[in-house]
C-alpha cells in the first residue's frame, strides 16, 4: 500500500497516513514528495498516521537515510501515531524522530490519537476540533 498525504491550506496542516506493508523505497519516495508538498512552508503542523500499517519492512539504515532527506520545514510540528502494541514500528518512528528533528521545530511520537492531537492543537479546543474533522474525512 504505502503513504497517502492531504494538505489543507486554511488549517496549514499536512495529514500522512501509512497503510498496509512498507519499505524503504516507499518511505523514501513518501519523503520525496513530503518535501515537494511543503516545500516554501513554515509552521506546517504534521499528522502521520501509522497506524494502519500491516507489515514493516524497514532497515534502521533507510530510515535513518530518509529522515536525512527531510528538507527544513521552519516552526513546523510533527506527530508520528504508532499503533499502541507495536514495538518495531515505534522502534522506527523513533529512529526516523531523531534523524529528522534538525529540520523542524519539534517531533513528537504518540501512541494516543487524542494525546496527539491536543498536543499538536497547542490545546486549543477549536484547533483540535478542525484538524480532527479534517482527519475523520480525508
Amino acid at each position: 500500500m504505502g503513504f497517502t498525504r492531504h494538505f489543507s491550506k486554511e488549517l496549514n496542516f499536512l495529514l500522512t497516513k501509512a497503510t498496509g506493508e512498507i519499505n524503504d523505497s516507499d518511505l523514501a519516495s513518501h519523503v520525496k514528495a513530503l518535501n515537494k508538498a511543503t516545500e516554501g512552508l513554515v509552521n506546517v503542523k504534521g499528522f502521520a498516521d501509522c497506524r494502519a500499517i500491516t507489515k514493516i519492512n524497514l532497515t534502521t539504515q533507510g530510515t535513518i537515510l530518509s529522515a536525512s532527506m527531510e528538507e527544513n520545514k521552519p516552526g513546523s510540528q510533527i506527530v508520528i501515531l504508532v499503533p499502541e502494541n507495536n514495538d518495531h514500528i515505534f522502534g522506527m518512528a523513533r529512529a526516523y524522530q531523531m534523524f529528522c528533528e534538525d529540520y523542524c521545530e519539534e517531533v513528537r511520537i504518540f501512541r494516543d490519537y487524542d494525546e496527539a492531537i491536543t498536543w499538536l492543537a497547542n490545546d486549543d479546543s477549536h484547533e483540535k476540533k478542525a484538524l480532527s474533522d479534517f482527519i475523520n474525512n480525508a
